[in-house]
Order: C-alpha cells, then sequence, then structure tokens
C-alpha cells in the first residue's frame, strides 16, 4: 500500500478564492517513486477524471480531537464491496491504521496531529483525512486541478502520452 501523508494548509475555501488557485495541502516527500515516477500525478489524475462518482465516506473512528474519519473514494468500486460486506469500510480504515505508521500514531497516541492529518492512497486512489471541514477543501482541490488540467478529454489524453490508461 503507498500511503502518501500529508497536511490540510487551510480549513475552509472563501467564496471568492474558488477561481484562484489556493495550496490547500503539502505532501511529505516520502521516495523518490511517487514524484519521479509520476504515482502522485496519475493517481490525481484518475480522481480528477472520476470526479463525478467520488463519494466521502464517513467513517465510526475519530482523531484525538473528536473529529471523524472520512475516506473520499470512487463509488463504483467500493459501492460494490459494501453491498457485499457492509463493514467493508471499517475494516479497510482499520486495514489502513493497522499498517500506516504515521496515521495510526495520529489515531492511537494523538501525536503528529499538528503534522499531519490527510493521508493519500496512491495505488487505489483515495483519501483518508479526519473532520468533515475538509470536504469543502478537497472538493476545491479536484475540481481546481480538473480546470487546471484541462477537463476530461485532455487528462485522458496527458494520461495516455505517459503510458497509462484507465476506463471511463
Amino acid at each position: 500500500m503507498l500511503l502518501q501523508r500529508g497536511k490540510f494548509l487551510v480549513d475552509n475555501i472563501p467564496n471568492n478564492d474558488r477561481n484562484k488557485k489556493i495550496d490547500v495541502i503539502d505532501l511529505d516527500y516520502m521516495g523518490k517513486f511517487e514524484y519521479d515516477g509520476n504515482a502522485i500525478p496519475v493517481s490525481r489524475s484518475y480522481i480528477e477524471y472520476h470526479k463525478d462518482k467520488y463519494v466521502f465516506y464517513p467513517i465510526p473512528i475519530f482523531d484525538k480531537d473528536g473529529n471523524q474519519m472520512y475516506i473520499y473514494a470512487n463509488s463504483n468500486f467500493y459501492d460494490k464491496k459494501i453491498k457485499k460486506d457492509a463493514n467493508y469500510l471499517i475494516q479497510l480504515a482499520k486495514y489502513i491504521i493497522d499498517n500506516n505508521y504515521s496515521l495510526w500514531k495520529y489515531i492511537k497516541n494523538g501525536l503528529e496531529s499538528s503534522e499531519y492529518n490527510f493521508w493519500w492512497n496512491i495505488d487505489s486512489c483515495y483519501f483518508v483525512f479526519f473532520g468533515e471541514k475538509y470536504k469543502d477543501v478537497i472538493n476545491y482541490y479536484i475540481n481546481y486541478c480538473y480546470i487546471r488540467d484541462g477537463g476530461k478529454e485532455e487528462i485522458k489524453r496527458k494520461v495516455l502520452k505517459a503510458g497509462y490508461e484507465f476506463n471511463d
């Protein structure tokens, strides 16, 4: 599991700033592959391309401040899993926590709360975060990137040019 950690730089997006570029997340440099291997841009492009299918799933896990965990994921994939097993997302969340030290520390010990509060599963193209207020920040981030990257057809062209592809 390739889980990129980061932090939110803002708590909300003012209405008059929605069309401006605002840095909203800061990703921790975790290794060369995430950046030089195009893993982050390809994952982001997948999320942008399928953004209309993405949903915020609330998970009954909370951080030390009482903020609820959310998984922002493609509903086509997760709805299939959820229909088979209603506890799938909780099991997934526990698996992620148990297999990522920074997320485990954030939940179990309340440490790193000022440092990291955002995790991006690059392989499976979903985000994990705490606090409903960040849903708007994520929507801004994905929508801004979608517009910046030229929309659906241009994103698909860029991904194909980079040697990757994903299905409609």
